[in-house]
């Protein structure tokens, strides 16, 4: 709890430019707990996939996961 405290602002500013900018957010559930916060839709590879090409949104922020 104390973590997803420490993100609090910074996910409402998160929120806030997604909503100004016509974005959606896209994050795989392979991220950490708190992108799921800001997050449109969390799911594997090909659910990501279908979300964004439902979106009707300006912009797409895709948050994958990192192999290395």
């Amino acid at each position: 709890m104390e973590l997803m405290a420490k993100y609090q602002a910074l996910i409402r500013e998160i929120l806030a430019l997604k909503k100004k900018k016509h974005a959606i957010i896209l994050a795989h559930n392979y991220q950490r707990p708190e992108i799921y916060e800001a997050a449109d839709y969390v799911g594997d590879s090909l659910g990501l996939c279908k979300a964004a090409m439902k979106s009707k949104s300006k912009r797409i922020i895709f948050c994958g996961i990192n192999i290395f």
